[in-house]
């Protein structure tokens, strides 16, 4: 089985937890499906009425919320490969 890697982005409370994220490689072909992966730490929200409202949800998928601070300061990670840091 292949190795995962993660490599810290950045965060938007350091390096102490959650919301963080992540570059992830080593994803098995049939997981990665020729795309590139991010991960994200976050905050769990439980509750059948909100898994209830998001689209087509499986069984090995799950959810976190994030602030939208977090995306918008590593948005260009997702762009071109870079971030800003961490904030």
């Amino acid at each position: 089985m292949q190795e995962i890697r993660l490599t810290y982005v950045g965060g938007s409370s350091g390096h102490d937890g959650c919301p963080a994220l992540y570059g992830v490689e080593g994803l098995p072909a049939e997981v990665a499906d020729g795309k590139e992966w991010a991960v994200i730490q976050g905050k769990r929200l439980d509750g059948e009425q909100v898994r209830a409202q998001l689209v087509d949800l499986r069984d090995n998928e799950d959810y976190v919320i994030v602030p939208k601070e977090l995306i918008r300061e590593h948005l260009g990670f997702f762009i071109d490969g870079e971030s800003k840091g961490d904030g």
